[in-house]
């Protein structure tokens, strides 16, 4: 397992997300529509362990930063996929795995996605693209790709339907579509990844599009 960073939290929100992606994602949205500060970081840094079944082991791993008694609200950040239902059960599984661990804080039990658990610290779960939509945060972003470039997104499409790509699990799909963008559009660096689009091109994807709302709306009560 890869040495993880303590770099200590400074803040009382948390946002522990699923993948660097994710991350980068919320990183953006959330400096674009001035939503407050937050602490926003990947499981695979907090615990060297990424994807949907590392949150326990992140949630465990940021007992031991500097400063996590200041957190009072923990908000975990993962994919549907192809079954909405089976992810957040998973979520929920792990939460609950790591609130009973021995000397454990009061990690609160999420019962729904969307849906504050008091506890102490308080938890959340945000389940990309929606509560109960298959996909992922590619699906999510794709529609706004959509808008604002309508011919290029059409040519994409296009291209996935020919190659038989527009058939794959709509995670996969919509990661290759978002792949496919960027290395159209980011002409200093076609391989760039999802995660370092907003520090690098901020621009290519409008944040204030309101697709992205009811996001920001949640993130800027969990200061409540």
């Amino acid at each position: 397992m890869p040495a993880t960073v303590n770099r200590g939290f400074e803040t009382t929100c948390f946002l522990l997300t699923e993948g660097k992606d994710d991350a980068g994602f919320f990183r953006g949205l959330i400096k674009a529509r001035n939503l407050g500060e937050f602490d926003v970081r990947p499981n695979y840094e907090m615990c060297g362990q990424g994807g949907n079944t590392g949150f326990s082991l992140a949630m465990r791993a940021s007992e031991s930063q500097t400063g996590f008694d200041r957190i009072r609200h923990t908000v975990l950040i993962a994919d549907n996929d192809s079954d909405p239902e089976g992810s957040f059960a998973e979520i929920k599984r792990q939460v609950r795995e790591a609130a009973q661990q021995p000397n454990a804080p009061e990690w609160a039990i999420i019962e729904k996605p969307y849906e504050k658990a008091e506890g102490s610290p308080c938890v959340t779960s945000v389940m990309l693209p929606s509560i109960a939509a298959e996909g992922s945060l590619e699906t999510l972003i794709w529609p706004v790709v959509e808008e604002t470039y309508p011919e290029l997104a059409q040519d994409i499409s296009q291209t996935l339907t020919r190659s038989g790509a527009i058939g794959w699990p709509i995670s996969k799909r919509d990661k290759a579509r978002m792949r496919m963008f960027i290395a159209s559009r980011v002409r200093r660096d076609p391989a760039l990844p999802l995660s370092q689009l907003w520090g690098f091109a901020p621009e290519l994807i409008p944040l204030e599009s309101p697709v992205f709302d009811p996001i920001c709306e949640f993130l800027a009560q969990c200061h409540d």
